[in-house]
């Protein structure tokens, strides 16, 4: 129960610093203060940790981006591998998503093809089995 006093009293201290610093009241004057932080989130505690450390080193967020601090360098680099793993399996999906609709066309066409085989037969009464003689009705002179 400590913890979570804590917490929330640290929250509440982190937000407060903000505002403070910022000049505001609320979050909507808050984002529109700074175009850098109309892009975060501010339901979460690490956008209101961004913040603050953009106001105390008089960075822009674009600066802070390109320059974070070694507590977010490591989270930055994350969510870079995190992007580019994701682009590398959305390349894969769409490969694998071309493959099948090939495959669904091919399937497709085979379909046709023996719907069209199963038909023929249908319509043609006779079949004509070709029949193979036997050795000795080959060579009879033997």
């Amino acid at each position: 129960m400590a913890k979570a006093k804590n917490k929330k009293s640290n929250l509440y201290n982190l937000k407060k610093k903000v505002y403070e610093l910022s000049s505001t009241k609320n979050t909507k004057d808050l984002k529109s203060s700074r175009a850098d932080f109309d892009k975060l989130d501010f339901r979460r505690k690490a956008s209101w940790e961004l913040a603050l450390n953009v106001l105390q080193e008089g960075q822009t967020f674009d600066d802070f981006i390109n320059n974070p601090t070694e507590k977010y360098s490591e989270l930055f680099k994350e969510i870079k591998q995190a992007s580019k793993d994701h682009d590398v399996n959305m390349k894969n999906t769409n490969k694998a998503l071309e493959t099948l609709g090939s495959s669904v066309d091919k399937l497709e066409k085979l379909t046709k093809e023996v719907n069209a085989d199963t038909e023929s037969l249908n319509k043609n009464d006779d079949v004509v089995i070709p029949l193979i003689k036997s050795e000795t009705e080959l060579n009879p002179l033997d």
